[in-house]
């Protein structure tokens, strides 16, 4: 039930509660248990993470390409995850969650980290909202191998350079 505005998102999300349910569907709401929370001051990059960004020569930014990270997350995954959707078709992140963000963006909650390569190509990034000291994660998406976790790892450096407590990964994954 309830909507996507942004009063509502932010009201749920400040109480861990997210959004999550396919366009055909009614608003599902979730709040698993366990839950995987990272803390960034704790964060730490492989070694092979730390290797490969400081060969490549990707540049990282903050809320530059908002809605072209948000539509690319969308999309179906390269690493096999939703390959099972049709060609065209979006993940859980149809129009409606587009839009949703995109107004959370608009209004400062919600932001994107972007990455790109050195000819000026967007090849992955991440969103999320950043409400009362926390960042709650969304998605990410890569182009280009570790791009995303590129984005994470620099996440995590202004998460910790600007207080952000805790980062709300939402569920457990490696």
């Amino acid at each position: 039930g309830g909507d996507l505005a942004p009063d509502t998102l932010i009201s749920a999300y400040a109480q861990g509660l997210f959004p999550w349910f396919n366009e055909d569907e009614p608003i599902a709401w979730w709040c698993p248990e366990p839950r995987c929370v990272i803390v960034p001051s704790e964060y730490q990059p492989s070694k092979s993470l730390r290797k490969q960004a400081s060969r490549a020569r990707w540049q990282l930014t903050l809320d530059k390409a908002f809605d072209d990270v948000i539509h690319a997350c969308s999309l179906p995954r390269s690493d096999g995850l939703n390959n099972d959707l049709p060609e065209g078709e979006h993940t859980w992140i149809h129009e409606e969650m587009i839009e949703a963000y995109i107004k959370l963006h608009a209004q400062g909650f919600a932001h994107s980290i972007e990455v790109w390569d050195e000819k000026g190509q967007l090849v992955g990034g991440l969103y999320g909202l950043k409400i009362n000291g926390i960042y709650f994660g969304e998605s990410m998406f890569h182009r280009a191998s570790n791009a995303s976790k590129l984005a994470f790892w620099g996440l995590m450096r202004l998460c910790e350079q600007s207080r952000v407590a805790l980062v709300d990964c939402q569920l457990p994954n490696d």
